[in-house]
């Protein structure tokens, strides 16, 4: 590198050659010392300079992206294991030999609201309700719970359930399935239908707030954080109005309640069997 002075009265110039790009370029120095120089200016250039800025603000970037993704990914991964899915699934593959692909379709147009589905069987119900329940998990708080596990883990926690039922209350979704008259006691059927009565609840506060019957339940409704989840979804095998004919052996008065609540809230499908 030359140092040149153009005139006495001008501040002397540092022509450089730089070591990226190979251009030559200058720069006004306030010494004629090579060393002040070398250590006041950097040897590379200003397109060479703008252009590592350029690379290193975008590794920044990619570096915040990956560990946004990351975090997403770990967030996924608590959603799932604090929704019971883990623990429960079954798995649902379009390709098996009888997979339910239409019900399947059915419940991803239907994500957004609560939904009854209903049939025999081995018509894949739970199948497809894990497998929504999976996409769902991603925008919203999932529960997913066998009915029957559900009776009784609620009688194991009798003496204390305050925990157990906040964290049902508060969950944006609940799925029961399988829903019947298996393992269920009058005092069970007394739990589950306290809590279709607090989903109730938190269901017509987003039906008033969107003016709708039937609501939705996607990021508007999850904007605002309530104290009462709303979305429900029912699997059983039989029809509403068969279920509360068969749980009114149990206990009448909270067998009308209990499916009245349900069928008030839910999109009611009859699932058939897959041929």
């Amino acid at each position: 590198m030359a140092v040149q002075r153009i005139t006495s009265n001008e501040p002397p110039v540092a022509v450089m050659v730089c070591p990226i790009c190979g251009r030559t370029h200058s720069s006004e120095v306030m010494s004629e010392s090579i060393k002040e120089a070398l250590e006041a200016h950097p040897q590379v250039c200003e397109h060479c300079e703008g252009e590592q800025a350029r690379r290193n603000a975008e590794a920044e970037r990619q570096r915040e992206m990956d560990a946004a993704k990351r975090k997403t990914l770990d967030d996924l991964a608590a959603r799932i294991e604090d929704s019971n899915l883990r623990k429960y699934e079954l798995g649902f593959d379009s390709d098996r030999a009888g997979a339910n692909v239409a019900l399947a379709q059915w419940m991803v147009r239907n994500i957004d609201r609560s939904v009854w589905l209903y049939g025999e069987t081995g018509t894949g119900k739970t199948r497809v309700v894990q497998h929504a329940a999976r996409m769902a998990v991603r925008d919203r708080s999932v529960r997913y719970w066998p009915a029957y596990d559900l009776a009784a883990r609620l009688t194991e926690t009798s003496k204390h359930p305050e925990a157990q039922l906040r964290d049902i209350y508060g969950a944006d979704l609940l799925v029961l399935d399988d829903l019947g008259v298996a393992n269920i006691t009058e005092a069970r059927l007394c739990s589950l239908t306290a809590i279709v009565d607090r989903r109730y609840i938190g269901w017509d506060q987003v039906r008033r707030s969107q003016g709708s019957e039937m609501p939705t339940f996607g990021w508007s409704s999850y904007g605002r954080r309530r104290e009462l989840g709303g979305q429900v979804w029912i699997t059983s095998q039989v029809p509403p109005e068969q279920l509360a004919a068969r749980l009114a052996a149990i206990n009448a008065t909270d067998a009308a309640a209990l499916v009245r609540r349900l069928a008030d809230m839910c999109v009611i499908h009859e699932v058939e069997s897959v041929r």
